[in-house]
């Protein structure tokens, strides 16, 4: 199969996704895991499983919160 002359000589795009927008991709998704570990953890059977699992439940939601503030000032 022989390829197209147009197809050897278009230019490649590169994707681009600004570091910002990773960031904050990033902490609304740890955050979001920390949240939902946080709600998880208060079935455990560990010592001060309330003041941990709250803790965790609280940072998460906390992390999430800064993601989407800087989601917003995009």
């Amino acid at each position: 199969m022989r390829v197209p002359d147009s197809a050897r000589t278009a230019p490649r795009m590169k994707p681009s996704f600004p570091l910002p927008e990773a960031a904050s991709l990033i902490l609304v998704l740890t955050g979001g895991l920390l949240a939902a570990f946080g709600g998880f953890t208060i079935v455990l059977p560990i010592d001060d499983v309330e003041r941990k699992s709250i803790g965790l439940f609280v940072m998460g939601t906390l992390l999430s919160g800064v993601g989407m503030t800087v989601v917003l000032q995009l």
